[in-house]
């Protein structure tokens, strides 16, 4: 049996992947969420979820240290650009070197990095946010081995 991690399993797209992979025969889903309050929707669903810190280097080996694929959907998104650019690179950076050697990592993007419906290239904050991500995720996953989607 397959064990995923899904990071940020609270958000709306983070919570209906959970929803549809707890029913796939052979995958064990194993959703991580910040605090018990987040997981309140999940948890009265009848889904057990980790609970922690995926920023936190200790903690997220415990979080994800035994899940043969990781998918990150979690994004720190408080309107504070540089607050939530570090920590967005922390969450990367704590994901990848917690994940079990060589699983396959894969990390939720947006179409609004590419800006959709503009002229020109301009996304908005969220897009750019999740553009600085992609790049410091692919480092990482290169620095790593980690398969990286």
């Amino acid at each position: 049996m397959k064990r995923v991690a899904i990071l940020g399993a609270n958000g709306q797209v983070g919570a209906e992947v959970t929803l549809r992979l707890r029913v796939v025969e052979g995958i064990e889903v194993v959703p991580i969420v910040r605090n018990v309050s987040g997981s309140s929707f999940l948890r009265s669903n009848g889904i057990e979820c980790r609970h922690g810190r995926i920023s936190d280097p200790a903690e997220a080996r415990s979080l994800i240290g035994d899940c043969d694929v990781v998918v990150n959907f979690a994004l720190s998104n408080t309107a504070i650009p540089r607050a939530d650019r570090d920590m967005n690179r922390q969450i990367v950076r704590s994901m990848v070197a917690a994940a079990k050697p060589g699983a396959p990592i894969i990390f939720a993007s947006t179409i609004m990095v590419y800006a959709p419906g503009m002229k020109f290239w301009l996304p908005d904050s969220y897009g750019l946010e999740k553009l600085v991500a992609e790049r410091v995720f692919r480092r990482a996953c290169r620095a790593s081995r980690h398969p990286g989607f």
